[in-house]
């Protein structure tokens, strides 16, 4: 019984874990000549504006 009860704490736990504005994205990384790099690390930095494009930085 502790078993059971024990996994449905752990469901309804995970049910709070997920994020409701999230957005899903896609994307090609590629080098300096427009090859697509691939099979490679990338480094990745975002940059999240306040109010436009231009706006102070949020994040």
């Amino acid at each position: 019984m502790r078993v059971i009860s024990f996994f449905f704490l752990m469901l309804s736990l995970s049910a709070f874990a997920q994020t409701p504005q999230g957005f899903s994205f896609q994307g090609v990384a590629r080098d300096e000549n427009g090859k697509v790099v691939a099979s490679q690390s990338v480094g990745l930095r975002f940059t999240i504006h306040k109010t436009s494009a231009n706006g102070p930085i949020q994040y």
